[in-house]
């Protein structure tokens, strides 16, 4: 992928954006949390930030890319706009297709008012190439599905899920809005928040998750009366954060 700094920037050492104010109390977890989502070649900077141009407001926490294929391995170095097009095009992550994440990137600078010569070109080859190229993506169709119904589950499957990239167990689960088939997308709900977890495909029926919600998945088998079923409600080959 092309580094933040290119030959199209007016100002390289200026990063825009929007700055969390977080609880003391949530620091840590916050951050964990964080070193997990940037682990690939990221570190950590304190860095100040300023507002309406040059007023200083505060000092903030930035996670930084590095740019050295000797430092970070997942960095492959500069490449052609249209090469770096292909990949987002055609990938997609725990949190869905990559190519959303380039849209709302850019919709995001749209709305500061700011203008990126590199990024919106990007954006607009991947939303050409987009075109042309089939979802053939599994984790895009789910992006892109109509959810047939809801599940209900507890804080400790929203940490599992959100946090550590599990499936979903039948323990974690605390009840089931519809009536759907196996194979179908669901969106996933914590109970405490009513916040959207993630959304994925289902390995039961909403009338099977409700005869194993809140069991051990080895007893699954036998409440169901069928041997070599998956463990996970929602497996996290099967599902992607919302």
């Amino acid at each position: 992928m092309q580094p933040t700094k290119n030959p199209h920037d007016d100002d390289d050492d200026k990063v825009w954006g929007t700055v969390y104010c977080i609880k003391y109390e949530d620091a840590t977890q916050c951050l964990e949390c964080l070193d997990v989502r940037e682990k690939g070649g990221y570190h950590r900077e304190e860095v100040p930030v300023y507002v309406e141009g040059d007023i200083f407001a505060c000092m903030a926490t930035l996670y930084v890319g590095s740019v050295s294929t000797q430092i970070n391995t997942e960095f492959i170095g500069p490449e052609d706009v249209e090469e770096t097009a292909k990949i987002i095009v055609r990938s997609s992550g725990l949190s869905g297709p990559n190519r959303d994440y380039l849209y709302n990137l850019a919709q995001s600078l749209r709305n500061m008012s700011l203008h990126d010569a590199y990024l919106f070109e990007l954006e607009r080859i991947v939303r050409e190439q987009s075109l042309h190229v089939p979802t053939f993506c599994f984790k895009t169709k789910i992006s892109e599905s109509e959810p047939q119904g809801t599940i209900i589950i507890d804080a400790g499957a929203t940490q599992a899920i959100s946090q550590r990239s599990k499936g979903l167990l039948p323990c974690g689960v605390l009840s089931v809005i519809g009536d759907f088939k196996k194979g179908s997308v669901v969106v996933v709900i914590d109970h405490s928040t009513y916040k959207r977890i993630s959304k994925g495909v289902v390995n039961y029926s909403a009338e099977e998750i409700l005869q194993i919600l809140g069991k051990h998945s080895r007893l699954a088998p036998e409440i169901l009366g069928k041997a070599g079923i998956c463990e996970c409600v929602i497996s996290k080959q099967s599902m992607i954060l919302t």
